[in-house]
């Protein structure tokens, strides 16, 4: 951004956790479940796939959701 002639550029990072069984562990395990054939590809097993389908549904569980990242600047 400084490249393009912004300056007093600034970013703000966003994460948190999401447990089992809400909208952000649900994502994780479609996500999952479309990646599967590359997944299994690389090495992953079907049974680890699955394990972590149910983690995402377990609301005892939590895992990290997607870092947001918002980068501004002026001209």
């Amino acid at each position: 951004m400084r490249a393009a002639g912004l300056h007093d550029v600034h970013t703000l990072e966003y994460s948190e956790t999401t447990a089992g069984g809400t909208d952000g562990c649900l994502l994780h395990r479609v996500l999952n479940r479309q990646a599967e054939p590359l997944l299994l590809s690389v090495g992953a097993t079907p049974d680890e796939l699955a394990r972590y389908r149910e983690l995402m549904t377990d609301p005892s569980f939590s895992a990290w959701f997607y870092q947001f990242l918002c980068t501004s600047g002026t001209r």
